[in-house]
């Protein structure tokens, strides 16, 4: 299992998911429709766009250029997109075994990961150039506003994540009782988003 392990206190962000699921119940948010009605061809359509999405991600990802990086944030939002359509209208196929923990590794851990590998580098360069000794050192001032950025970006992401994740789960919830709805699928997806809601907190 593929979990996380941040820094982040666990407890201010079990209850920031709690307070959050509150308050969107009470706001009583419209969700989209099921896509049980749709067709067959416009699924199809879905899953091709993310195994496209998916192989030009990665592509870009071996380049490692900073100025793809925008393009890689707006690849993760058309996927995310897609996977939560897949998700919710209950798909499943040889090809795409679980949208869940497609949609998981692809949009959250792995980008997660990327970030605390970063964090990882730049701290470590800190921490050499602590022991060389006292003393102003224009790359060392450049790795720590480097690093505080990164934490930040890091904690931006896990706020994202929980809050697709909530999104995600009231939705569920939602669709759950409608008729001709997959109870099993449906109360499957509800239980893979309390996962990675768990992970989020850790």
């Amino acid at each position: 299992p593929e979990s996380l392990g941040f820094l982040v206190h666990p407890t201010s962000h079990a209850q920031y998911i709690s307070i959050q699921i509150e308050r969107r119940k009470k706001r009583k948010e419209k969700f989209r429709t099921p896509m049980s009605a749709k067709s067959e061809l416009l699924i199809t359509q879905i899953v091709e766009r993310v195994f496209e999405n998916e192989k030009c991600l990665k592509d870009i990802k071996k380049l490692s250029a900073e100025e793809d990086i925008p393009r890689q944030e707006e690849l993760l939002a058309s996927i995310q997109g897609d996977y939560r359509e897949l998700i919710v209208c209950g798909y499943k196929s040889s090809d795409l075994k679980d949208a869940n923990t497609s949609l998981w590794k692809c949009c959250f851990y792995r980008p997660i990961e990327e970030y605390r590998m970063s964090i990882k580098k730049v701290a470590e360069v800190l921490q050499k150039s602590t022991l060389v000794g006292p003393g102003y050192d224009t790359n060392t001032e450049k790795s720590k506003h480097k690093l505080l950025r990164l934490n930040s970006a890091l904690h931006g992401k896990i706020a994202l994540a929980s809050s697709f994740y909530i999104d995600l789960l009231l939705e569920n919830e939602r669709i759950l009782d409608i008729p001709g709805n997959d109870k099993n699928i449906i109360s499957h997806n509800i239980h893979k988003t309390l996962i990675y809601l768990g992970d989020l907190e850790r």
